[in-house]
């Protein structure tokens, strides 16, 4: 299932201005989603867990990602029709997603509720730990 569904745009643009946009190419729509979630994945792989945070679904997503995602998305959709005439919006909401996710990269942003890679990295260590403890065994030259 796609991180984003078309209908979830209705929020940021009237959807009939988004069908003048699509103008019946779904395929559009799917391309600008791809490339909306690699710009995101990019920046943010290094700290969260992409992964887990692009197949969470419905509302259990992230609010901040999945805005960046409509930001980034709905520039690229405007770039297919006249790269030259992108509204300022459009624009300046996409330099804004672009600005917080290097933030995010470069660790001086935290978005709220996403899954860190450091998370997994204590999770493991939790279970390492456990094991080691109850199975009579330590690590390492102890």
């Amino acid at each position: 299932m796609p991180f984003i569904e078309q209908t979830e745009l209705n929020d940021v643009i009237k959807s009939e201005i988004l069908d003048d946009i699509l103008d019946s190419n779904t395929e559009a729509f799917d391309e600008a989603a791809r490339w909306a979630e690699e710009q995101a994945r990019g920046y943010i792989n290094e700290r969260y867990d992409d992964d887990y945070e692009f197949a969470r679904t419905g509302a259990d997503r992230n609010d901040w990602l999945l805005g960046t995602i409509k930001d980034l998305l709905l520039f690229r959709l405007h770039l297919r029709i006249n790269p030259r005439a992108v509204p300022e919006l459009r624009e300046t909401q996409c330099k804004m997603a672009l600005k917080n996710l290097l933030q995010v990269q470069n660790g001086t942003f935290s978005p709220a509720g996403m899954k860190t890679r450091k998370d997994d990295v204590n999770q493991d260590e939790s279970a390492r730990r456990y094991s080691t403890e109850t199975s009579g065994t330590r690590p390492g030259n102890w």
